[in-house]
Order: C-alpha cells, then structure tokens, then sequence
C-alpha cells in the first residue's frame, strides 16, 4: 500500500493533468465555437446566392415562357 505522502503525490499529479486538460477543452471549445461561426456564415451567403441564382433563373424562364405564350 502506498505511503499517505506518495497517495497525495500522484492526487496532486492527477489534479495538475486534469487542470491542463480542463485548459485545452476550453481552447478548444473556443476553437470550434469560431469555426462553427464560420460555417455558419458561409452557409448563409451560399443560401444567398442559391436565391439569387434561383429568382434570375426563375426571372429568365417566366421571360421566355412569355415569349413562347406570345406567338
């Protein structure tokens, strides 16, 4: 059986290992935090410009249609 000393040696290690790994999660989190905002706002101009796309196409089809509707 480890000595009370030596018990509270590896307790201290242990303390110190989870308080850098609590550290890096939070890193982390900030990390991924930035880059899902990043995401999420080149998603939201890609949904911009599939609108766009889609009325100047729509805008183009209901031109032509009126041409063809016209003859």
């Amino acid at each position: 059986m480890p000595t009370t000393r030596a018990m509270e040696a590896q307790f201290q290690t242990l303390l110190e290992k989870l308080s850098e790994m609590n550290a890096n999660m939070g890193e982390m989190k900030s990390e991924l935090t930035t880059n899902i905002t990043e995401v999420n706002t080149k998603l939201t101009n890609v949904n911009e410009q599939i609108s766009a796309n889609m009325d100047e196409l729509n805008n183009k089809t209901d031109r032509e249609q009126g041409r063809v509707e016209k003859k």
